[in-house]
């Protein structure tokens, strides 16, 4: 196990070097003023990612092997004087049938022996027989389940120092470009040219805190790192689940909350078989999807994917023909439909969707990333041995383009 996490350190060690050597690269265009596009975005925000999973990794390691070496530690300093190979531990029924007293009643065909002193080894104590049996130790923590998240991994992510972010917002695109003559009607005067509008509005949103603590035992925490690991993971999980129903639902009610996609001013919207460009009383969910693709593409948008609840991506998997036929039209291997990825979310309920260009629709900009803060300076925690563990991250988010993305309802009907 050392060997592996020395491994996984390296791995993490080059990695992180080519993260900084790209993203610096990626910095050195931006005070050029040359252009960085998508496609090098996407693959910082990749390379990001691995770095994330690497560095989860990493720590995993860590803490079974610093585990393994507490579990060891009792047997460690016992040295037998024979080459310096560890003693066997011995439970005390192995200390009595091995002591000279059992042996010389056996030699001497005695049913009686002279009083053996056992002793308790390494403060053994406890009916499951404290360190006289060494347990089995399975790696791990046996986790409750985690749901999927989707939606906030498919949105731009980008950073902030500030605690409002303000953008200029397209509002008006009048388009009165025409073939003209050289001259009017009349043929006296050069022909005027028509005109055609932009009108611009600037928007602002301001930066949210989504944080959660926990109490802890301090000694559970010195003893326990695989159990450290999994708070720590726990943490930031949770606060993962809140970040992204807030930037699929928040309501944008008082000054904590996001102003989420399904609320956003300005996004399409279809409900399945009753609204909607084009739609038809016989629609299927996978019919209506594919309305849904064509209206982000009048909207002169490419779809980079298609969000949908578990229940619509099952009602969608077991869709029938009037013969009992299954379509097949979404693939549940390779997660496509109409050749575009889907996700299943769970902050999207049963008959949701979202559709459209998430990677220009909306934005997440970092304020401070998750970050895990641990203190025992609260209340009575320093005199009770207890700690608080804090997980906090501070951002903003907004939709910046609305006709980008279309939200479809009613795929349960």
């Amino acid at each position: 196990m050392r060997e592996l996490l020395k491994k996984k350190a390296a791995e993490l060690a080059k990695h992180q070097g080519e993260y900084k050597a790209y993203y610096e690269t990626l910095e050195a265009k931006r005070s050029k003023s040359e252009t960085v596009d998508a496609t090098e975005l996407g693959k910082l925000d990749t390379m990001e990612e691995a770095g994330k999973a690497m560095v989860a990794e990493v720590t995993r390691l860590k803490g079974i092997v610093d585990t393994d070496a507490l579990l060891d530690a009792s047997g460690d300093g016992q040295q037998a004087k024979d080459g310096g190979r560890k003693t066997q531990r011995q439970s005390k029924g192995a200390q009595f049938i091995t002591s000279d007293q059992f042996t010389d009643a056996v030699k001497a065909s005695r049913e009686t022996t002279d009083a053996v002193q056992v002793k308790e080894l390494y403060g053994a104590t406890g009916t499951a027989g404290g360190l006289l049996v060494r347990p089995q130790v399975v790696p791990g923590v046996s986790e409750l389940g985690r749901r999927p998240l989707s939606i906030r991994d498919l949105v731009n992510r980008a950073e902030t120092n500030s605690s409002a972010i303000q953008y200029i917002k397209q509002s008006v695109r009048t388009n009165g470009a025409a073939v003209v003559p050289e001259r009017d009607v009349a043929g006296t005067n050069f022909a005027l040219k028509p005109e055609s509008n932009l009108a611009f509005s600037e928007e602002e949103t301001t930066v949210k805190t989504i944080a959660h603590w926990i109490r802890a035992s301090r000694t559970i925490l010195q003893d326990a790192p695989r159990l450290r690991d999994t708070i720590d993971t726990e943490l930031e999980y949770m606060g993962d689940i809140v970040e992204e129903n807030q930037i699929v639902r928040g309501s944008g009610v008082g000054t904590t909350n996001f102003l989420g996609m399904i609320n956003s001013a300005g996004i399409q919207l279809r409900t399945h078989r009753v609204s909607g460009r084009a739609f038809s009383a016989d629609d299927k969910i996978a019919d209506t999807l594919r309305k849904s693709i064509t209206d982000i593409h009048l909207a002169f948008y490419v779809v980079d994917a298609i969000a949908i609840s578990p229940q619509a991506a099952e009602g969608m998997e077991l869709e029938k023909d009037d013969q009992g036929r299954y379509l097949n039209v979404f693939d549940p291997v390779r997660l496509t439909i109409w050749r575009r990825p889907v996700v299943e979310s769970f902050a999207l309920t049963a008959g949701e969707a979202i559709v459209g260009s998430f990677k220009l629709a909306a934005t997440v900009w970092d304020r401070l990333q998750s970050e895990i803060r641990v203190s025992e300076n609260v209340a009575d925690d320093f005199i009770r041995n207890a700690l608080r563990i804090l997980e906090e991250r501070r951002l903003a988010f907004a939709v910046t383009r609305g006709d980008a993305l279309e939200y479809v309802t009613g795929l349960d009907a």
